[in-house]
């Protein structure tokens, strides 16, 4: 009697790590198709960028001198995340006559991206008269100026 008891309990004991390890076996393999989406999904959105980036540079080459291509570039760069080389572009295109607030908030994001904060609250503080007071508090705060 004992022995069929101690025959139940192993035969139950194996049913159930056997049904565990299915259990977590199909977790882990969810978890591990969801990385693999997130990974390829990330890895589109870079492609997509790099297309975005190269469309653009190739638009800048072919009219240097407007103002709009150039911010189109600045913005593609802020996008992924080349903060020095959206800086340049965006006073390339401050230069050739895109001097708008929204310029001049994208050129001072792009230096509080790369812990130029005296440079940022500078361009902040010449435009501060036409940036939204929203956008200029959240960006003074951003630069180390909170108390404005």
């Amino acid at each position: 009697m004992h022995a069929k008891n101690r025959s139940n309990k192993a035969i139950r004991l194996s049913l159930t790590t056997a049904m565990a390890a299915a259990m977590l076996t199909g977790c882990a393999s969810n978890v591990s198709s969801r990385a693999d989406l997130w990974v390829a999904s990330g890895d589109a959105v870079q492609a997509q960028r790099s297309d975005e980036i190269r469309s653009a540079e190739a638009s800048v080459v072919a009219q240097p001198h407007n103002a709009d291509l150039r911010l189109a570039l600045g913005d593609a760069y802020l996008d992924a995340g080349r903060f020095a080389s959206a800086e340049t572009t965006y006073r390339d295109a401050m230069t050739l006559g895109s001097a708008s607030a929204r310029t001049a908030l994208s050129l001072a994001l792009t230096q509080i991206a790369q812990a130029k904060y005296a440079q940022a609250a500078a361009v902040l503080n010449d435009w501060d008269t036409e940036i939204a007071k929203a956008d200029l508090g959240l960006a003074l705060s951003l630069a180390g100026q909170p108390e404005r």
